[in-house]
């Protein structure tokens, strides 16, 4: 299997929950095993975080719903070198690249 280490959190909580069960029966037999260590660590830090957004898009959900607050869907930002802040909205910020396309003769990443 191939580690997948992320910044951003991606998957369920109940699959991630599933997972972990099983890396702590290994971890258990094995506990000097940094790989079954490393994705054990992951795991209760996606799912922590995962919780944690749940109950943030709730609170937001019922500000919003309650024209108390507003959230940004989109942002465009002109750039003069994609490469360049992709890189950085990528290392930097932790952002993931969904797609790339060109719109007339733009590149448009998401």
């Amino acid at each position: 299997a191939i580690a997948a280490y992320t910044i951003v959190p991606t998957g369920s909580v109940r699959d991630k929950t599933a997972r972990l069960a099983e890396v702590e029966k290994l971890y258990a037999k094995t506990p000097d095993d940094p790989y079954a260590f490393g994705e054990k660590a992951q795991l209760e830090y996606d799912i922590r975080q995962l919780e944690q957004n749940t109950k943030f898009v709730a609170s937001t959900r019922e500000q919003v719903r309650a024209g108390s607050t507003r959230f940004l869907q989109r942002l465009r930002v002109p750039v003069d070198d994609m490469r360049e802040a992709v890189q950085f909205w990528r290392e930097g910020c932790g952002a993931l690249v969904l797609s790339t396309r060109i719109v007339d003769g733009a590149n448009v990443t998401v």
